[in-house]
């Protein structure tokens, strides 16, 4: 009998019999420096620059973390900003470097680590304002134009600000973080049953939209083609919030929030910015269904492969990941003969062979990290989807033993 395993659990190698590959020229790899001011400082290529390599992190907030590695010294300071290109005429991340390497440092590698521009929001204070009869659109207009254009590299693309068409009655937050203007904001659209974002995205564009309800890719366990990746192994959760306690601002109690999930019994409690009732209410249950958000998660990784990757996978939209499983008795039974009498000892593939189930999950994307150097690239991608009501989960449960009991004969 054929399998598409190769040797081993999983194949030969530690991706299904393939080994990261070494990046060709032909595809460069690229990092983009310029000053604070946005003078061009200089751009270094893995391969022929003292580069080494990249680390690099996006999640619903888009640009995250990197670790840039060069084998000497550089001309990079803190508060440069950088793009990182990956052989296409695209960026796959955009950040500022928040940290260089102490002079006199006799390490053998010089690191340079950064953040995405979504950083600034902790760096950036409102003024004191106050709001009555705004919508969301309107108030994020007023942030953006009043704080971010003015102070940070960021860009203003219009056509990424698309939030819900909700009127915010009265929202006072006096001196307070951008972040926690965005954050509000973001309780208040989620309230609506729809998974918002809000960010600084791999183009510098600040964004404040609905996840995408792309599929990316769809990657295949076990598969030694184009996106197969080694093994899925999810896990469920049933531990989303039951019940929000809302107080206001002044410490009173507004009301308790209650899920529509039956499951047990799980409270927390939330203190609300200065607001009236009626948007206090929106922002509580925005707070609550976010609370509620992930059942299953999953964390996968795979090696790029160039050219057929050369395409940014961010923390926005879904993987489908299609699994093909063997059975619990292939995997454990020997045999001696089979149906057609040519199996001999080892799994068997005769006419008694059990049929394989297929795995077929589509799950959203909350986190990616890249890991670029001269021998090799790889992603590994956390992923997650929104709540299963209790009685859908107790059938995929029942489903899942029924599929097993089958599997063993029984």
């Amino acid at each position: 009998m054929s399998t598409a395993y190769g040797r081993g659990k999983y194949g030969a190698g530690p991706y299904s019999g393939r080994t990261p590959p070494i990046l060709p020229a032909l595809y460069p790899i690229q990092l983009w420096v310029w000053s604070r001011t946005g003078t061009l400082k200089a751009m270094y290529q893995l391969g022929s620059s003292p580069l080494v390599s990249l680390q690099f992190l996006h999640n619903d907030t888009g640009c995250a973390d990197c670790t840039i590695e060069f084998a000497s010294p550089v001309d990079i300071v803190k508060s440069d900003l950088i793009k990182i290109r990956l052989g296409i005429d695209q960026w796959y991340y955009t950040g500022v470097i928040r940290r260089v390497p102490i002079a006199g440092v006799t390490t053998q590698g010089y690191t340079y680590t950064g953040l995405g521009y979504n950083d600034y929001f902790n760096r950036i204070m409102t003024g004191n304002d106050s709001f009555a009869t705004k919508t969301i659109s309107y108030i994020l207009n007023y942030v953006i134009t009043t704080y971010i254009i003015t102070n940070t590299p960021i860009n203003y693309n219009v056509g990424k600000l698309n939030p819900p068409a909700i009127t915010v009655t009265s929202l006072s937050m006096p001196f307070v973080y951008i972040k926690d203007v965005f954050d509000t904001m973001l309780n208040l659209a989620n309230s609506t049953g729809i998974e918002y974002l809000y960010g600084v995205d791999k183009d510098g564009d600040f964004y404040f939209q609905p996840r995408s309800s792309n599929v990316m890719s769809t990657l295949f366990t076990a598969n030694t083609g184009r996106y197969g990746i080694p093994a899925y192994e999810p896990q469920d959760t049933i531990e989303e919030l039951t019940a929000l306690i809302v107080l206001r601002n002044d410490k009173t109690y507004y009301g308790t929030i209650n899920s529509v999930l039956n499951n047990d019994i799980y409270m927390d409690k939330v203190n609300a910015p200065t607001m009236s009732d009626a948007d206090l209410l929106n922002w509580a249950t925005g707070i609550l269904m976010d609370r509620q958000r992930t059942l299953r998660s999953a964390s996968i990784e795979w090696p790029i492969t160039f050219p057929d990757e050369l395409n940014p996978i961010v923390a926005d939209g879904y993987l489908r990941i299609m699994s093909t499983i063997p059975p619990a008795q292939q995997q454990t039974a020997t045999y001696t003969t089979c149906g057609d009498g040519n199996c001999g000892d080892g799994i068997c593939g005769g006419s008694d062979a059990q049929p394989y189930t297929t795995s077929d999950d589509t799950l959203a994307i909350k986190q990616v990290e890249y890991d670029i150097s001269t021998s090799g690239a790889t992603r590994k991608i956390e992923l997650g989807t929104i709540p299963l009501l209790l009685e859908d989960a107790i059938l995929k449960v029942q489903k899942k033993l029924q599929t097993v009991q089958i599997s063993l004969g029984m």
